[in-house]
């Protein structure tokens, strides 16, 4: 048939393909797969010896010249393409041609093959799954193709186990077809082998089966010194480890890169363009840095021409109300309004930045930073008020008239330096850079010592306090500096810098120090971007809309470490529009503990409730804040078969009770358990149930669990005394 079509030599003999297949008016190529290798090998008939070779060579193909028994293969024809390799008419005795599978004929992975079993993919597993097992593996899928609809055929043994309409459902969800009868001597059909638990001889009872559960359950939960049999406590600390390691850092670099380049940038703008109008005094950067000239490092002589400057200072700016600013509180932590000359407004943690120029080299700079607190007080106030005269609002005001109802706005603050990461003028690093033909900066690299990230955290509540006698807002709003520095090693370059949007690819490291040791790591591999979308000032809220960050990394502690890609965004405001904040947080890739693999695939997490809640009240019955975290992927354990796993964590936080609902399944081998269950405040119900019909239902509520197989009872589990008796008589201590 025209087309793509997968054949199978199930003879005794091997099939020479230029001769089978030579005929360039009736075939395009033939290709088989080389199970060992890992790679195709090809041949086409149109092609000369010299040709195919050195096609072959360009694309990692092998020369395909013969095709052995028991090996499949793909044949693309074309129309009235037919031809005869030898293959018997009709299927012969199982057993009777070399084309009879053997466990020794498959490798771990994918293997295409040709069979005269005359079994389908349902009875070839059966009559393989031993012999397998042996060798630690078995068959987790079966693959043919249907020429005729152009259409694959699916078989997996771990979803029959759950039954017809479970295989069935999946089959119809993927559009896939089933194996209707086995396959032809001439078919060629792939098989994907995969990792299982040696072969044992099968529970002799309901209690042995039991065992045989609870001894998988167990054995896999001390090697990864589980706090549970689900895995649920250490996933849940991969996905946090994640959040709270990367994310801080990876906010830092965006905010002192921007800070840098724009340091860099005004310096060259203000001092080395001649032509350029001198600014002698400070200026406001985009409203988020606060940027200077000085005659000394100090920072306290404002340079009055272009030949007295010689350095640059730069601090951030924070707002009250934006995270990097803690307003003050009274006693009762609740906020404190400051209208006044002398009252305290708060604390705001700024960047400090010092920069020189290298006299020798207009693209390279001396860059110092640190990272301060400063306790904010009222210096100067002015006064607003309605003028019912004019039927205006006015602002700035020296005084209040007499007779007006006036508002009161703080215009300058006096600061008192709470903390310092470093004395001034901080730890050093060096900046190079490179221009367009505009002048603008285009790339710039940044190597060396940088001041210390923070990480703030705000957790606003709403609710009646029965002492006081009346309904408070707190904001809960703390702030904690990750360590004394960051040693960086950085390359940045603007892919977009313009009106609508702002996007820079990055790449290299930044180590977090904390009491002198290499606490965290960020490292940023080519392909990895930030973006941001700037307002009609050129500014950028602390996340917007536009905001996203598509980082390829490897990141990690000393405990654990982290290879893939990091996808945050979707920034959206709660519905008191007072908090703004990422929902969607997404990492592929791999993470390893103890140095050590542990976890292969995905973890994501989306604040789907953020819109609907209202941070100002506090979560209660009528205001509930909801989550969730995805993880799917393979767990490694130590001596034993690689578990597959998928889990969804769903919470939605009510207040007075927060529950938690979980759902997911583990496959090991030819074990399958599905996990289901609950948890909040006053009770937590988890379920496990395998695919053989163990069923174990652990509630807090009752210190003694019923195990039962097929709804038959096992056994208790008493999770008081830690006790497992089975009704054999026999138990077993946990």
């Amino acid at each position: 048939m025209a087309g793509w079509n997968l054949l199978g030599n199930s003879n005794t003999a091997p099939v020479a393909v230029a001769s089978a297949f030579g005929d360039a008016d009736k075939v395009w190529t033939v290709w088989k797969w080389n199970k060992a290798q890992g790679k195709w090998a090809m041949y086409a008939p149109s092609l000369s010896a010299s040709e195919l070779a050195a096609h072959a060579a360009e694309h990692g193909y092998d020369i395909l010249t013969t095709i052995n028994p028991k090996e499949g293969f793909w044949v693309r024809t074309k129309a009235g393409g037919a031809f005869d390799i030898g293959m018997p008419a009709v299927p012969p005795a199982p057993g009777a041609m070399a084309g009879a599978l053997q466990a020794d004929d498959l490798v771990a992975g994918w293997n295409l093959v040709a069979s005269t079993d005359n079994k389908n993919p349902s009875q070839l597993e059966m009559g393989l799954r031993k012999a397998l097992r042996n060798k630690g593996q078995a068959i987790i899928t079966a693959w043919a193709w249907d020429t005729a609809t152009g259409s694959w055929r699916m078989h997996a043994p771990s979803l029959e186990t759950q039954g017809i309409d479970t295989l069935r459902a999946h089959l119809v969800q993927y559009g896939y077809q089933p194996f209707a009868t086995a396959p032809a001597p001439t078919d060629g059909f792939w098989l994907r082998i995969g990792n299982a638990a040696p072969a044992s001889d099968p529970p002799a009872s309901a209690v042995d089966a039991a065992k045989a559960f609870m001894s998988t359950l167990r054995s896999n939960a001390r090697a990864l010194d589980a706090e549970d049999l689900s895995l649920k406590t250490e996933l849940e600390a991969v996905a946090d480890d994640l959040r709270l390691r990367t994310v801080p850092v990876s906010e830092f670099t965006t905010d002192t890169l921007q800070l840098v380049q724009e340091a860099a940038d005004y310096w060259d703008n203000t001092v080395r363009d001649t032509s350029a109008p001198f600014t002698a005094q400070r200026r406001e950067v985009n409203g988020l840095w606060r940027c200077g000239l000085y005659a000394d490092a100090a920072a306290m002589t404002v340079a009055t021409s272009r030949n007295d400057a010689r350095y640059l200072a730069c601090t951030t700016t924070p707002r009250p109300g934006s995270k990097a600013f803690i307003n003050a509180t009274d006693a009762n932590g609740t906020y404190k309004p400051c209208d006044a000359v002398g009252e305290v407004c708060g604390t705001a943690w700024t960047l400090r930045l010092l920069l020189q120029p290298d006299p020798a080299d207009a693209h390279h700079y001396f860059v110092h930073t640190r990272t301060v607190a400063s306790r904010m007080t009222v210096a100067a106030v002015a006064y607003g008020y309605y003028d019912n005269m004019t039927s205006k609002y006015i602002e700035g005001a020296d005084t209040c008239p007499s007779g007006e109802s006036c508002w009161v706005e703080p215009t300058a603050w006096n600061e008192t330096q709470t903390y310092a990461s470093t004395p001034a003028p901080g730890v050093a690093a060096t900046l190079s850079l490179t221009r367009d033909e505009e002048g603008a900066i285009d790339s710039w690299a940044l190597r060396g010592d940088l001041a210390p990230s923070v990480q703030f955290d705000m957790q606003p509540s709403f609710g009646y306090d029965g002492a006081l006698g009346q309904w408070i807002y707190r904001q809960n709003h703390t702030a904690e500096v990750l360590g004394e520095k960051h040693e960086v090693d950085l390359s940045v370059a603007w892919l977009q810098h313009d009106s609508t949007a702002h996007k820079l690819a990055l790449q290299g490291d930044i180590r977090l120090i904390r009491q002198g040791q290499v606490a965290s790591w960020v490292g940023f591999a080519p392909g990895s971007t930030m973006e941001a979308t700037p307002d009609a000032a050129g500014s950028y809220s602390d996340c917007s809309s536009g905001q996203r960050m598509h980082l390829i990394l490897h990141a990690g502690s000393p405990v654990s470490t982290l290879e893939g890609g990091l996808r945050i965004g979707a920034c959206q405001y709660d519905r008191s529009g007072t908090v703004y904040e990422p929902t969607q947080f997404a990492f592929t890739g791999s993470v390893g503990r103890n140095g050590a693999p542990f976890f292969e695939g995905t973890i994501s997490a989306d604040h789907t409730g953020l819109p609907s809640f209202d941070a100002t009240q506090g979560a209660h019955a009528a205001n509930t804040d909801v989550g969730r975290v995805r993880l799917a992927g393979n767990v490694s354990i130590p001596n034993r078969p690689v578990l597959s796993m998928q889990l969804d964590i769903t919470g939605a936080d009510s207040g007075t009770q927060g529950r938690v609902w979980w759902s997911g399944q583990y496959a090991q081998g030819t074990s399958v358990v599905n996990l289901s269950g609950y948890g909040d405040d006053a009770a937590q119900v988890l379920t496990l149930e395998s695919n053989t019909g163990v069923r174990l239902v652990l509630d807090s509520a009752q210190t003694v669990h019923p195990l039962t197989v097929n709804g038959v009872l096992a056994g208790y589990l008493n999770t008081e005394d830690g006790t497992l008796e089975y009704t054999d008589g026999s138990y077993e201590q946990h």
